[in-house]
């Protein structure tokens, strides 16, 4: 397996690898992604003062000797080409492959000011203006960048002819942005028989722009030209697929629409090609940074998928080929990839088998809604004719839990925080609807029976399942399964002193029924439900791949009344909010 250092360009840091890093990693190689010294972070003003072009070679030098590392490959994209050809030339045979990625590829006595064009030399000078030695980052790079040291860019590379023994040099040269100013520079290695040369259509942010043909050619597969993908290249030897990646926490301005390599199959795990997927709160909270350690990025995120079985390991497959299947939870979209994409690899136990005719948009919106829906009112074993307090209810899957209620004949009180979706609920059935905030337990109080709620759903979460408790009659419970207040916990919870007497708390979370053996029955019987018209999925729109992050900021912005749907494979939304 290969070990490479991956060094940024001016003013970024190891983040500007994050789309490629994961796809090295996958192949089963060992990735160290720098970032140099004086562009941390924690970094202070005499870090970025005092850093040359010595320091980031050091900055390199330290890393190999540190994880003893003998046979790396060095990856330096733009500046970084200076650093890793300082590196290389001091660091004793350790290295065996050179990649510069638009990057600079210095002679002797060269820096990367004089090996630059007048115009970002004339940038270099102007951003450094305001202190003498920072340059400060062009504008319109990402928020993440920082201050540049002003010596790298001046300092003359001494080298003393051991970088001509590293055993591969390669320049990968993108051709698709104005001004490069590599043309040269590619045609000199072009015909230079020590040198391989590879061309890309892309612009100079190649690591973000096209990093699984970044990623391909790192691993040594060829590249071809072909109009089949976005960028108009792909791998020879490595099928490709449009997933919508989480690149980031920061919202739906972390994600973007990728080409990323698809997954291959292997023993335990199916590949399933994505029909439909539903968006959901969670995967909101997680592009706010709320998962914490939990999930790390880049990530394909989705927790839930309807699609086909693609392909499979092995002769005993738990679920065959073509078959229509279904998946939820258990780590998918957090602590592996998951459904925001055309295939997915599924562990097969997760996958549900489903025979069914319903379309794939209505398909999809069902399994994690209507899984953790059917789940909660499964754990309150309501008669016909009970009331259950629905709190959330305006929300995916309060909308669900008010269908299957309905359709089971209990009278649903149902609660929601915006006054405009109250008539929608009563369109859907709701007894009685209540509006949250100031004043609510008075306002429910008085549409419930008088010694309170047979049942409660809360989707609200946090304190709020206090108040919830407080609405019950003597012997009923309350489902907490859900935390639209985005509150996980109960400040001072003291039970004795904080549950009302003779009232119970429980819980439903949809990975308890990750597993197709538990969230099989719950929903092939939605699903049968839905075929003999008892219930009908509330869909609030339906998107394509390309949309996602449309769908993404419409239900940040809490516009949206039931399920937001996509449909990897469609090319048109099928329908519009």
């Amino acid at each position: 397996m290969t070990t490479f250092v991956l060094v940024p360009g001016g003013w970024h840091g190891s983040w500007s690898f994050e789309a490629v890093v994961p796809l090295l990693e996958r192949a089963g190689h060992t990735v160290h992604a720098l970032t140099l010294t004086g562009l941390r972070p924690d970094d202070d003003h005499t870090a970025v003062a005092t850093a040359n072009l010595d320091t980031h070679a050091d900055d390199v030098l330290r890393l190999l000797d540190r994880a003893h590392i003998t046979n790396a490959t060095l990856v330096g994209h733009s500046y970084g080409g200076m650093v890793i050809a300082a590196a290389a030339d001091r660091a004793g045979g350790r290295v065996s492959r050179l990649v510069h990625l638009d990057a600079y590829v210095p002679r002797d006595g060269e820096s990367c000011w004089s090996q630059t064009t007048e115009r970002y030399r004339q940038a270099f000078a102007a951003g450094a203006a305001t202190d003498g030695y920072a340059v400060r980052p062009p504008a319109g790079l990402d928020p993440r960048t920082r201050p540049h040291p002003l010596a790298s860019f001046l300092q003359a590379i001494r080298l003393t002819g051991a970088l001509a023994r590293v055993p591969r040099r390669e320049f990968i040269y993108c051709s698709g942005w104005d001004g490069t100013p590599f043309a040269e520079l590619r045609d000199r290695l072009q015909s230079d028989p020590e040198w391989r040369v590879h061309d890309l259509p892309t612009g100079h942010d190649a690591l973000h722009e096209a990093p699984a043909v970044v990623a391909a050619l790192l691993l040594g597969e060829r590249v071809t030209h072909t109009p089949t993908t976005r960028t108009g290249l792909t791998s020879n030897h490595v099928p490709m697929m449009r997933a919508v990646v989480a690149e980031r926490p920061a919202g739906s301005d972390g994600l973007a629409v990728r080409e990323v390599p698809r997954p291959d199959p292997r023993p335990g795990w199916a590949l399933v090609r994505v029909e439909a997927f539903g968006l959901n709160r969670s995967e909101y909270k997680t592009l706010k940074g709320y998962a914490g350690d939990a999930v790390t990025f880049p990530r394909i995120l989705g927790i839930e998928l309807v699609g086909v079985v693609e392909a499979v390991a092995g002769d005993a497959p738990a679920v065959a080929p073509g078959t229509t299947v279904a998946a939820l939870m258990g780590g998918m979209g957090r602590a592996f990839d998951g459904s925001y994409a055309e295939y997915a690899l599924v562990p097969e136990h997760q996958l549900i088998a489903i025979d069914t005719k319903l379309p794939w948009h209505v398909l999809g919106a069902l399994p994690e809604t209507y899984v953790t829906a059917a789940g909660s009112l499964a754990h309150l074993e309501l008669p016909a004719g009970a009331t259950l307090l629905l709190r959330g209810a305006t929300s995916s899957v309060g909308l669900a839990c008010l269908a299957l209620a309905r359709a089971a004949g209990v009278r649903v009180v149902a609660t929601t925080r915006n006054e405009t979706k109250r008539r929608r609920l009563t369109e859907l059935g709701a007894a009685e609807t209540v509006l949250e905030g100031d004043g609510f337990t008075q306002r429910a109080a008085a549409v419930l029976p008088d010694d309170g709620a047979d049942a409660a759903v809360d989707l609200i979460g946090g304190p709020s399942v206090l108040t919830t408790l407080g609405l019950l009659r003597p012997g009923a419970t309350a489902c907490n399964s859900g935390s639209l207040s985005n509150t996980w916990v109960i400040p001072d919870f003291e039970p004795i002193a904080m549950i009302p007497s003779g009232r119970k708390l429980t819980a439903f979370h949809s990975n308890d029924a990750h597993h197709s053996r538990d969230g099989g029955p719950l929903l092939r019987a939605v699903i049968e439900k839905v075929e003999r018209g008892e219930i009908s999925p509330n869909i609030d729109a339906v998107y394509t791949l390309e949309q996602t992050i449309d769908a993404h900021r419409r239900m940040a912005a809490d516009n949206a009344t039931g399920k937001l749907v996509v449909l990897p494979h469609s090319l048109t939304r099928a329908c519009l909010p």
